[in-house]
């Protein structure tokens, strides 16, 4: 299988670095040169560093249960979807989908 190289990416933003593009830049050297290897990130303070990885090909990241949490829901969603109960509710009244 596939070996595995963890950056730290809040250590190294706390050493004056960049550990996103540090992420980054393993990630393409990997590609470049074909390497059975994958990145698994650590080290995060924020679910935004999260995201920037993933967006850079990280593959995997070990991360906190509250940074995971903060990923899996967004306070727009939860207004978009209070904001399309409310109007179903108001359109339909109590009938769901299966009604029709």
């Amino acid at each position: 299988g596939a070996s595995y190289v963890a950056p730290y990416v809040n250590r190294l933003d706390n050493i004056v670095g960049d550990g996103v593009r540090v992420v980054e830049d393993i990630v393409t050297e990997f590609e470049i040169h074909g390497l059975d290897c994958k990145v698994l990130a650590a080290s995060f303070k924020n679910s935004e560093q999260v995201h920037k990885c993933a967006l850079c090909g990280c593959h995997s990241v070990t991360i906190a249960a509250d940074i995971f949490k903060n990923l899996i829901s967004h306070p727009m969603t939860d207004a978009a979807i209070e904001g399309f109960e409310k109007d179903w509710k108001a359109q339909y009244g109590d009938k769901t989908i299966l009604d029709f």
